[in-house]
This record gives C-alpha cells, structure tokens and sequence, in this order.
C-alpha cells in the first residue's frame, strides 16, 4: 500500500481537501498535483510521525514556542513548515507549506497565491490572513533554524 504523505516533503506546495468518490485530498507539489483517499488530516499526521511526533505534538510546540493559539503553522520536520489558511475545523481548510510565492486580492475574502513556479490557487480567506499566516511559518521556520545555530556553534 503506497503512503500519500511522502508526498508532503520539501517539493509540496499546497494540500486541499477534494470531495469526491474515491479521494479526500489533492496534494499540489512541484513535480505535479496529486490525489489521496486521505484527508488533509490523517496526511499530515503521517507526514508528522514519519518524523517522530504528531500533528498535534507539533502545533503545541509551535503553539508554546511562539504564542500563536489560532491556525497555528507548524513544522513536518526541520526544513518543511506548514500553515493553514483556516481553522482546521473548517472542511475547507487549505494547507500552504514553506514556499516562496506572491499574493494577490481577488476580493477582500478572496486570494491567488502564485508559487515560483507559475502555479496558482485560490484560497477562500482575505489577502492579510494569508500575508499573516506566511509571518507566523517564517518566524518558526528561523527560530528553529536559529536554535540550530546555536547548538552547534556553542561549546560544550
């Protein structure tokens, strides 16, 4: 049985959900756009204990390292962080994960994020919440990578 969430690694850009017959999820990636008969949910989990802990492990961290309580970004492993655009209550809530990419407002509830790569998705929540949620992955993304820093460089 093949396992979807190897697809969630440094090469994913977005996972939706996708409600159809046989799939609950569309994983957009740089090399394609893929289906799974899992939900955003259970991929990330796996995704998360691949790398030793669990989704909700992982946002708690995130949660008590940086004060963030609300659609908490978090990290899979060390170089792959993710946030999401909702709660994740929400059916239609979108995960983007740590890539480059620019925003533009179709409506005041409405964003295009363009990655690097021409590729494009519309995502139901307004330009600021996007911009906000982008900060909040960055700033986890370099604590950890400064605390890296630290561990190595300080003696012992």
């Amino acid at each position: 049985m093949k396992d979807d969430s190897f697809l969630l690694d440094s090469r994913a850009l977005a996972l939706k959900p996708y409600f159809s017959e046989k799939y609950l999820s569309k994983i957009i990636t740089t090399h394609g756009i893929y289906y799974s008969s899992l939900n955003p949910k259970e991929l990330l989990d796996k995704a998360c204990l691949r790398h030793y802990s669990s989704k909700a492990g992982r946002k708690e961290a995130a949660r008590k390292l940086l004060k963030f309580n609300r659609k908490t970004p978090f990290l899979i492993s060390d170089e792959v962080g993710v946030f999401p655009t909702k709660s994740s209550k929400h059916d239609d809530c979108i995960y983007i994960f740590s890539h480059f990419f620019q925003t533009e407002p179709i409506d005041s509830k409405n964003t295009l994020i363009t990655f690097n790569n021409d590729i494009s998705i519309k995502v139901s929540v307004s330009p600021y919440t996007v911009r906000q949620q982008k900060s909040r992955l960055h700033m986890l993304l370099s604590h950890v990578q400064l605390s890296k820093r630290q561990y190595i460089i300080t003696p012992v």
